[in-house]
Parts: structure tokens; C-alpha cells; sequence
């Protein structure tokens, strides 16, 4: 009977974590469209030091 009881656990804890799953990518699949049709505002940069540099190293011609 243990055995029977056993097996249902594992196969009810596998279903749960295939849900959760399901649901995360799901969530993280919407917020991605949504961030991607409405980005969020970009920062100033106002006063701020700005760092741009330009590598070309692995660059072949």
C-alpha cells in the first residue's frame, strides 16, 4: 500500500513542477511581449561621465 501511495506522490509532485513550468514561461513569455511593445523609460545621463570604447580586437579583414 506504501508502494501505491509512493508512486501517486511522485507522479503528483511531477505534475505540480510541470504546471509551475508551464506558468513561469508563460509569465516570463508575456512580460517579455509586453516589455518589448512598451519599454521601459530610458535613464538621463545628465551630468554623468560616460565611458565609450571602441575594440577591435578579433576583428579580421
Amino acid at each position: 500500500m506504501l508502494e501505491i501511495i509512493m508512486i501517486v506522490y511522485q507522479y503528483v509532485l511531477l505534475l505540480c513542477d510541470f504546471a509551475v513550468l508551464l506558468w513561469r514561461c508563460l509569465v516570463l513569455t508575456l512580460m517579455s511581449v509586453w516589455r518589448t511593445i512598451s519599454p521601459p523609460p530610458l535613464a538621463s545621463l545628465a551630468g554623468e561621465i560616460v565611458l565609450v570604447s571602441l575594440v577591435w580586437c578579433g576583428v579580421v579583414w
